[in-house]
């Protein structure tokens, strides 16, 4: 399934990835195996068989439903709610279309008994003042007659487009947005009783992308995705209305041998987490030597920025690097001996043998942009020409500004670039907003104009060689936006690289370790706060395998 052998050892159907064609063309396979409506039935049921688990006795099911198939799945589980007397309505947002299933699925519900009430006439003061009182809500306060409200929201679907295509004032999508609207609004008004669940992904959510054209989607607790996860439910905005996600019906006959074929073996997706790499950790022998898992050359450090440069070498360090000597440009070096006597420091004068010393290096922490820096790129480009090439290289903030006049053909021996999105945008002459609304594609330019492979970094990292592998990382919190977060990551990555890991698996588990510290670090401390050397021993414990995230 992926070319990268290690990768290929952890891969099962939980990590596989689909884009809405992949997805649409999966489905045509099980239609024609099984019927359109049967298939909806199954899937639905699938969903049910899940939401099962949060339904009591004093369970209230309120479905929004749409024009699409999406909205049939709402009908289905609707159906299924009646059969077993769980009080029930649905509220149709766009009447469905005829001919398709969801037609047959909303006949179904009705000849059940069951109830339909339409958008316009909920959305009336009178029509607002019955609903809350159906559900047990107070319109003031957090407060529920009933113990249980489960909003299923089977409004929009893996077909809601990229919000560039969207056509925010046509009637049907202002419809769709004043039932998002209300959906987030009966939640805050009793959120602890409140449980949103979507179908497939959040409304007006792009499945695809994640955007959303008003920066408004269904805030949802709990996402039912059918066959395989989503790119939409990870990128862009996704993480303000995503929690939890599973899926269902990847367990049909053949699955995993249909889901093959539909992935080029040039253009794999797969969306992981810590656990999933565990076995990718570094192994470390009985018998081994410093020397053995890595001599790490590190450079950066300009006058004024030496810290950024000293947490790398920290990342290195508390990961398990062997050898480490750090080159700040500044040559301020008692601060790297005062904090961490185990780092070897350099000067100007120790460069060329430090150079060809080092199994891998890393350039880019505390770089800046000085005229030592053009002095520095000189001789690295002098050194590169004279052979020293063949090893690594990780290229991190200002040095990635630099690339273009060294030439990323002369890393002969394996690249690393890691931009934020707004290193990307400047790297790819575009707008910050345009790289985080297209992360795939973004990280796949940038890999493949640097034949690199590039760590995307936002919110949710992304990760891409030249040869069109792709990793999803929905790792980390948002108390991981502080300075020097990006030097601890390359210092990482720098370590897993010297450790013995094929650079696309060491970008991978250090970028998962890294957002791992972090959860794990907010968890014991909070999310406000966090700073990047906070995590160093977070990180110990995570490279040694020693605590579940």
């Amino acid at each position: 399934m992926v070319k990268s052998k290690l990768l290929g050892d952890i891969v099962n159907v939980a990590h596989i990835t689909l884009d809405s064609t992949q997805t649409r063309q999966l489905e045509q396979h099980y239609i024609a195996q099984y019927g359109d409506y049967n298939l909806m039935q199954m899937a639905a049921k699938a969903m049910f068989d899940k939401l099962w688990a949060m339904i009591d006795d004093d369970t209230t099911v309120l479905i929004f439903t749409g024009s699409g198939n999406n909205g049939g799945d709402g009908f289905v589980i609707g159906k299924l709610c009646q059969e077993k007397g769980i009080p029930t309505s649905v509220i149709e947002v766009l009447p469905v279309k005829m001919g398709i299933s969801a037609y047959e699925a909303k006949k179904d519900y009705l000849s059940a008994s069951g109830h339909i009430l339409l958008l316009d006439d909920v959305l009336t003061e009178d029509g607002l003042e019955v609903l809350c009182i159906s559900l047990g809500i107070s319109k003031s306060a957090n407060t529920s007659n009933s113990t249980n409200i489960i909003i299923i929201d089977a409004i929009t679907g893996i077909g809601f487009p990229d919000k560039s295509k969207v056509n925010t004032q046509k009637e049907s999508y202002q419809k769709m947005l004043k039932a998002v609207e209300l959906i987030n609004d009966l939640k805050s008004k009793a959120c602890d009783f409140v449980k949103v669940v979507s179908i497939d992904i959040p409304s007006l959510l792009s499945a695809q992308y994640g955007t959303t054209p008003s920066k408004n989607a269904v805030v949802s607790d709990l996402t039912l995705t059918v066959f395989t996860l989503k790119p939409g439910l990870f990128l862009g905005e996704a993480r303000n209305y995503v929690s939890n996600i599973i899926a269902v019906l990847n367990d049909l006959a053949g699955f995993k041998e249909e889901v093959t074929k539909l992935l080029a073996q040039d253009n794999t997706l797969l969306t992981l987490d810590y656990n999933a790499i565990r076995p990718l950790l570094p192994k470390r022998a009985n018998i081994a030597h410093k020397g053995d898992v890595g001599k790490l050359f590190l450079i950066g450090g300009n006058y004024g920025m030496c810290g950024a440069l000293l947490i790398a070498s920290l990342a290195t360090l508390y990961s398990g690097a062997g050898l480490i000597c750090s080159y700040p440009l500044s040559e301020e070096t008692s601060l790297f001996n005062i904090k961490a006597p185990e780092l070897l420091t350099a000067t100007s004068d120790d460069f060329y043998s430090r150079l060809s010393w080092a199994n891998v290096c890393l350039i880019g922490p505390g770089l800046g942009k000085t005229d030592r820096v053009t002095k520095f790129t000189k001789y690295l480009r002098i050194a590169l020409a004279e052979g020293e090439n063949k090893k690594p290289f990780v290229i991190d903030a200002d040095g990635l500004y630099i690339l273009d006049e060294i030439g990323a053909n002369n890393f002969k021996g394996g690249l690393v670039i890691t931009p934020h999105i707004g290193e990307a945008a400047k790297l790819l002459a575009t707008s910050i907003e345009n790289v985080n609304d297209n992360m795939l594609s973004s990280a796949q330019n940038l890999a493949a104009r640097y034949h690199a492979v590039c760590v995307l970094k936002g919110a949710t990292t992304v990760i891409c060689d030249e040869h069109n592998h792709i990793v999803i990382a929905p790792t980390g919190v948002s108390g991981m936006a502080s300075g020097g977060m990006g030097d601890l990551l390359s210092g990482l990555i720098t370590s897993m690289i010297g450790q013995g890991l094929p650079i696309f698996e060491a970008a991978v588990v250090a970028v998962l370790i890294h957002g791992s510290a972090g959860k794990l670090n907010a968890k014991k401390y909070g999310n406000i706060g966090t700073h990047a050397t906070s995590l160093l021993d977070d990180i110990r414990l995570l490279v040694n395998g020693l605590v579940t995230v």
